[in-house]
């Protein structure tokens, strides 16, 4: 397969017509629109520099699709310049004729001069700031900016370019105060033509997707009106005078090279006042690369570059503005048609703008014959698109508050102005999003201590006696991240549980932070609220799982209290919840005494008296110091222990070489039941917290027993069973409490 390697761009030959195609199409469609942007600009007053706007408009095609074409991360990319800034910039464009005209001695010279150095200093300074974001790897910052807000904005530029179109089509703007006048004889009939074919082209870009269905609408516009000129015998002149046409365009070159002379005609009182659409157009810019990108990415199926197309853009705008042209960057309407269509290299982009630059050179002569509706209908079908795809579709997406927030800036926009709108815009999208976060329980799950045990096995009588103590417990699984709506919901939870007469007053309040994704400045008022709560009522806060981050701002703000046991930072909710059995059990330790010796225990658990010295013939008595194995993980099972005196840790180790608590025993507990069962390796490893002492029976003495005392056998193997049923439960407990 032939491949050319002259051009700067690579192409394979059968790229060549479908980028051709696209090319005739895209470059044609974008020269109507240029002109189109031109007419809003310089439209009114500045109508007699229309030529002028036409030339920087389509310098401004030339570069966009030239530059991007040859330095995007996607092969056929389209760039040119678009409504958004444009919209801002005819804003401008208004004001600066407002503020100059109202100066004596300034010339109509002088507003033009203004207004395209407004427009040039705005391409350098958003070239800067898209090259900057793109150099320093930022541009994904861009989608944190709330969805109202963009749908806002894009709104409010959708009505603005239907005033725009109004203007461009009667030469008069749209205000309450002339709303009359568009209904007069002699201009609505200008109107309503380019309406019909705004209309046109808006319901038939959303019905079909052919690439010749838009240039098809304006051709047929066209032939129609010149038809019904020929057959009044109206002629051009007419038409020039009457305000369907343009002036007569001059011949040739219409780009005129932006020259520092000029600077000395220029109002800086007046560019300086428009630093607020400036800084507008900025921000819009790159946010609309984004979204191009975005939706290019999903209809293509590949991933593109942000980056990279936030610098190319800058560099563009850059170029753009040196040579004075306007703001601009990647085009998805044109981009998508040249996917579809097939042409997906450098080439289509390099193309278009050899037919825009033609233009620039050879005039434009041609299309001042094309009506001024036409134009306006174009510019009214861009403010439909925007207007109805924010507004009408997007109320069944959003929620009422943000349909709210998006009429809000639209309104602000129109009535006020861009920066005023966006910003108000951004604060109440903010408020909007703290309401509703504040509404988003930070609760996860409220457990009483009863069915939310530690990891403690204890002898029979202490577990009853915590049964009727531990709902002086309460339990706060918490989530999400934390700040002072959600924090003080919190406060007003842990007091209504206080305030709960049918349930114990409470006692313990564990606050469990295993789910929390962050914490708020203003979040810290409220647990030194709960700090005086706890001092005021006698009462125990614990923070478990906290993060370092938060335990470090806690111990800042004076929010604990260790010495007085009203706040403490405990490691995990298991050892948060032992701390509070144990104060618990503290305080009836004279009440209730635990058994002393093996015999006692085995009394109580399951054997009748006279069957303890029978089933003791068949233990081993051992001692354990502090720190001692009893048992390592990985060993061979043989047997399973019983826990006379001491306290001793289950531990399991991780990959990762570290030691993980899963369950501590004391006194009158069974370790290692499985293992008189099993003899497959222990699966965790036991080790005496303190000196303990312990009874082992060997998987030999229990075969002993089931042949030489059956009855005795019996028993214990019905004691072992309810006491795996028993733990069977509780894991279940435990996983359904971690989910």
């Amino acid at each position: 397969m032939w491949r050319t390697t002259k051009l700067p761009i690579s192409f394979e030959f059968n790229d060549l017509i479908p980028s051709l195609a696209v090319s005739v199409i895209s470059g044609a469609i974008g020269i109507m629109i240029s002109i189109s942007y031109a007419a809003l600009i310089f439209s009114g007053n500045l109508t007699n520099h229309i030529a002028a706007g036409i030339g920087i408009a389509l310098i401004s095609a030339v570069v966009f699709r030239g530059v991007i074409a040859l330095t995007s991360s996607f092969p056929g990319m389209i760039a040119d310049s678009d409504a958004l800034p444009t919209a801002i910039l005819a804003i401008s464009a208004v004001a600066i004729q407002e503020q100059m005209s109202s100066t004596s001695g300034i010339n109509e010279e002088e507003i033009f001069y203004t207004i395209i150095t407004v427009i040039a200093l705005t391409s350098v300074l958003t070239g800067v700031f898209l090259l900057t974001l793109g150099r320093l790897k930022i541009g994904g910052l861009i989608r944190f900016i709330p969805y109202p807000v963009i749908g806002g904005f894009l709104a409010g530029t959708g009505w603005l370019l239907i005033q725009g179109a109004m203007q461009v089509m009667t030469d008069i703007s749209p205000s309450f105060s002339n709303f009359s006048v568009f209904f007069q004889s002699n201009i609505i009939v200008h109107w309503l033509f380019g309406l019909i074919v705004g209309a046109c082209l808006f319901v038939i870009s959303r019905t079909t997707n052919h690439p010749l269905s838009v240039p098809g609408i304006l051709a047929l516009s066209i032939i129609i009106f010149y038809l019904y000129v020929w057959a009044t015998g109206v002629t051009i002149a007419e038409l020039q005078s009457s305000g369907w046409l343009f002036s007569q365009f001059p011949e040739g070159g219409i780009w005129q090279p932006f020259k520092l002379s000029n600077l000395n005609h220029v109002n800086w009182m007046a560019v300086f006042g428009q630093v607020g659409n400036l800084i507008t157009i900025m921000i819009v810019s790159a946010v609309s690369i984004m979204l191009t990108v975005s939706s290019l990415e999903i209809v293509s199926q590949q991933d593109i570059e942000i980056n990279q197309e936030l610098e190319v853009a800058g560099i563009a705008n850059i170029i753009s503005g040196t040579l004075g042209g306007m703001v601009g960057y990647q085009i998805l309407a044109d981009s998508v048609l040249a996917y579809k269509m097939g042409a997906k290299t450098r080439l289509v982009g390099f193309l278009t703008a050899v037919v825009c630059l033609i233009v620039v050179i050879g005039g434009a002569s041609l299309f001042s014959l094309i009506p001024k509706p036409i134009f306006g209908g174009m510019l009214l079908f861009l403010g439909l698109d925007f207007f109805g795809e924010w507004i009408q579709q997007s109320r069944f997406k959003l929620a009422q508050a943000d349909i709210f927030v998006v009429l809000l800036i639209a309104v602000i926009i129109v009535f006020v102005g861009f920066l005023q709108g966006v910003a108000i815009g951004l604060i109440l999208a903010v408020v909007i999003f703290v309401i509703n976060y504040s509404l988003t329980d930070v609760i996860k799950q409220q457990l009483s201590g009863a069915n939310c045990q530690s990891n403690v096995q204890r002898f029979q009588s202490q577990e009853n006696l915590l049964k009727s103590l531990t709902d002086q417990i309460h339990v706060i699984k918490l989530q999400g991240f934390i700040f002072f709506g959600t924090a003080n919901h919190l406060v007003n939870q842990i007091r209504r549980r206080m305030a709960d007469p049918q349930k114990m007053p409470l006692r313990y309040v564990i606050l469990d932070f295993r789910h929390v994704s962050g914490l708020d400045s203003s979040a810290i008022f409220s647990f030194i609220k709960l700090k005086i709560l706890a001092q005021q009522n006698n009462l125990s806060i614990l923070y478990t799982t906290i993060p370092n981050s938060i335990g470090k701002r806690l111990l800042q703000a004076d929010c604990l209290d260790d010495e007085h046991k009203l706040a403490l930072l405990l490691p995990t909710l298991d050892r948060g919840l032992e701390w509070c059995e144990n104060q618990l059990l503290e305080e009836f330790i004279n009440l209730q005494e635990s058994p002393q010796t093996l015999a006692e225990q085995l009394t109580q658990l399951f054997l009748r008296p006279e069957q303890v010295f029978k089933f003791m013939k068949y233990l081993i008595c051992l001692d354990y110091s502090s720190g001692e194995l009893i048992f390592k993980q990985g060993e061979p099972s043989d047997g399973l222990y019983f826990l006379e005196s001491g306290q001793v840790t289950v531990m399991i180790e991780t990959s990762s070489q570290q030691r993980k608590r899963l369950r501590t025993f004391q006194v009158g507990t069974i370790l290692g039941e499985m293992g008189i069962y099993d003899d497959s390796p222990r699966s965790a490893s036991v080790v005496a917290d303190r000196p303990s002492c312990a009874y082992f029976l060997s998987q030999e003495n229990l075969k002993k027993m089931e042949k030489f005392d059956a009855p005795l056998a019996v028993a214990f193997h019905r004691f072992i069973a309810q006491l795996l049923v028993k733990r069977f439960k509780r894991v279940q407990q435990d996983l359904l409490e971690s989910a």
